[in-house]
């Protein structure tokens, strides 16, 4: 693909609920086609909300490429799209969009 390199699986620190060793939450992102990335955006704390940005770098995009549009698969509707895509999430919940690339 000519608008990606690596790609980001983050996380933040430990859940709230020891034992458990999952990450409060995680991202994943993957390649569809040479225009299309799918990023699934997960909260698995019990009790908080999450509000992040993930900016074209920390999704594995190349500074080249720009997010034409972004769809929210979820609510099956387009959601803004720029320089970072914004998630607010409820405690519990995710977020599944698929992005447009421009080269």
């Amino acid at each position: 693909m000519a608008f990606c390199r690596s790609r980001y699986h983050g996380a933040s620190c430990d859940i709230k609920d020891p034992p458990s060793t999952l990450p409060s939450w995680q991202v994943w992102a993957k390649t569809l086609s040479e225009t299309k990335v799918a990023v699934l955006v997960a909260n698995y704390d019990n009790a908080s909300t999450l509000s992040t940005s993930l900016t074209q770098s920390e999704l594995g995009l190349l500074s080249s490429a720009k997010i034409a549009t972004a769809r929210d698969i979820w609510a099956h509707s387009d959601v803004a799209a720029g320089d970072a895509l914004s998630f607010e999430l409820g405690a519990r919940s995710s977020a599944f969009r698929v992005l447009n690339i421009e080269a």
